[in-house]
């Protein structure tokens, strides 16, 4: 279903046009949920779905976690190490 809502349940999870997505070692997928403004986190073990940053306000405010602010982000991307997630 298309929409928003974080869940511990994948099944339950909803997004809004996911524009891309990185896959980390760690078993989690970073995911860029344009329409909602929001960089999603898929644990794949488990399928919980939870926001990473973003408030779902279309802005361009720095910030960290839910405090952070995205106009329609359509790219995440990690460095060569793993340890940085670029939007």
């Amino acid at each position: 279903m298309c929409g928003f809502l974080d869940s511990a349940n994948g099944l339950l999870a909803q997004f809004a046009n996911p524009a891309s997505a990185v896959w980390h070692p760690s078993g989690v997928l970073y995911v860029a949920d344009s329409t909602n403004g929001r960089i999603r986190s898929v644990n794949v073990t488990s399928a919980a779905v939870a926001t990473l940053a973003g408030s779902g306000v279309a802005s361009s405010t720095d910030g960290v976690g839910t405090s952070a602010t995205f106009n329609n982000p359509m790219s995440v991307q990690l460095d060569a190490t793993f340890t940085v997630l670029y939007v």
